[in-house]
């Protein structure tokens, strides 16, 4: 009986945990209202800081150094810090924006992503992020029915 308590308030915790992460995901989709998507890609990988020029946008690199694969990356205090930079068309036009700054999980080149953009001012763009709470739904799903199975 008590793995079956356990069970279920981990279960509901989980469940609790993805009612809050979809609240957040809906409240950022609210924030962007009138925005539109479209498929961009991952042309090229550099730094944020100094100076890099793009479709009259400035963005920057204190120096910039290449890995074996001709990926770039910035080496500061010896930390490798880099970020995505995303293509998109809208209506025959290019732009680029980039993804945040990210080490670990950094987007190989040649990846498409969706991209969310004003259609009044296609520069003013982000990377849509994936939807990742559906974990907590599944997960704290199965704990609940397990519980209620070694309940009965």
């Amino acid at each position: 009986m008590f793995v079956s308590i356990l069970l279920w308030v981990v279960g509901g915790i989980l469940i609790l945990f993805g009612i809050i992460k979809t609240l957040i995901y809906i409240n950022k989709n609210k924030e962007f209202k009138g925005y539109k998507m479209t498929r961009g890609c991952v042309v090229e990988h550099i730094s944020k800081e100094g100076h890099i020029k793009f479709d009259d946008e400035e963005f920057g690199y204190d120096a910039i150094n290449y890995d074996e694969d001709d990926q770039a990356f910035l080496i500061q205090d010896g930390i490798n810090t880099h970020a995505g930079m995303v293509e998109f068309m809208v209506k025959d036009k290019k732009y680029r924006i980039m993804d945040s700054v990210n080490d670990t999980n950094l987007m190989p080149i040649g990846q498409e992503v969706m991209v969310k953009y004003n259609p009044k001012k296609p520069k003013d763009a982000f990377i849509v992020e994936d939807f990742d709470g559906m974990v907590f739904y599944i997960v704290g799903i199965f704990l609940l029915l397990v519980g209620t199975f070694l309940y009965f």
